[in-house]
């Protein structure tokens, strides 16, 4: 069993969203393993859980996350955490604009290894090559 420590969030771009705006992926705790935990007198902590991001509409605003796609379609999001881009879509995204948000964007580069850039406020990235660059996530921090 894989333990998630931070909630994230899969992008379903706008016009593929019978589903709601994001599917959130997030931890598993079952009843018994805390049941466990507190029968053995292991301490509890409670810990707030970290937020995930969230679809919000675009609008006139600048500030959101913003991610094009190369059919200019645009969804954008607010909040720290993480937007997972399912596999069916990582050749599609055009261009990141930070927006008002310092961001990591994991990506995947044909032939090479997973690599990853930062891009601070107000910043930019245009996909210079749409056939070899596939972002795999992208992180508000």
């Amino acid at each position: 069993m894989t333990v998630v420590q931070d909630d994230a969030r899969i992008w379903i771009p706008t016009g593929l969203q019978n589903l709601g705006d994001t599917l959130k992926v997030g931890r598993l705790v079952s009843s018994a393993l805390v049941s466990i935990v507190l029968g053995l007198g292991v301490p509890l902590v409670a810990a707030t859980a970290a937020n995930a991001t969230t679809m919000v509409q675009c609008g006139t605003r600048t500030d959101y996350l913003k991610i094009t796609q190369f059919n200019g379609q645009s969804d954008c999001f607010a909040y720290a955490g993480l937007t997972i881009i399912p596999p069916q879509l990582r050749q599609s995204i055009a261009r990141i604009s930070s927006g008002n948000n310092a961001i990591t964007v994991t990506y995947y580069s044909g032939g090479f290894s997973d690599g990853s850039f930062y891009l601070g406020k107000w910043s930019s990235w245009s996909n210079p090559n749409p056939t070899g660059i596939w972002i795999k996530s992208i992180t508000i921090h």
